[in-house]
């Protein structure tokens, strides 16, 4: 009788580990996939910082060009400013989770520096004016860039929600607060 209890209490503990093994598998399967996901997620803050600097210089020479009514440079710092303004709210450095608001200024921007950038190949003037077309260049290679590590981050997050999606992820996410990220657009 002694034995089938001590059989019973040696196949209960080989499946707790069981168990537990299981478990820690899935987790840090999930972390792995999220740490990368968090650190394509810095790279592209940091680009994006970056091209928010860039901007400043490259309206200091280009709004030299245009008429003081122009609202073209106006915008452009006022957009590179709220894009930073949400960098800077982003809580502990982290992407923010698919339930997370994240307004994002990124696709108008995007459209106001290609407006810009039309505006210079169109200018003879600006086209003649070489610290014009350096800080020109600098910030189109700091936008290539950007939609690098946005492509690397949405490619990381992407497979860490479908990881999620996983049937025995489904059991243990919750067990351990994660959730999906929020994909750049």
């Amino acid at each position: 009788m002694q034995q089938n209890a001590t059989m019973s209490y040696i196949i209960a503990l080989g499946m707790l580990i069981g168990v537990a093994g299981w478990l820690i598998s899935v987790y840090q399967h999930l972390h792995h996939l999220r740490t990368q996901a968090c650190r394509a997620w810095l790279r592209w803050v940091r680009v994006t910082r970056r091209r928010n600097e860039q901007i400043n210089s490259f309206v200091n020479v280009f709004s030299g060009f245009l008429p003081k009514s122009d609202q073209l440079p106006r915008d452009l710092l006022r957009l590179a400013e709220d894009s930073e303004r949400h960098l800077n709210h982003l809580r502990h450095r982290r992407p923010p989770g698919i339930n997370t608001s994240f307004p994002t200024v990124e696709p108008t921007l995007r459209r106001m520096i290609d407006a810009s950038l039309r505006t210079l190949e169109q200018n003879e003037r600006m086209r003649n004016n070489d610290q014009l077309i350096e800080l020109c260049g600098q910030l189109c290679l700091t936008l290539r860039d950007q939609e690098q590590k946005a492509g690397t981050y949405n490619n990381s997050a992407t497979s860490y929600n479908d990881a999620l999606q996983e049937p025995s992820a489904r059991f243990v996410a919750p067990i351990f607060g994660l959730d999906c990220l929020r994909i750049l657009r």
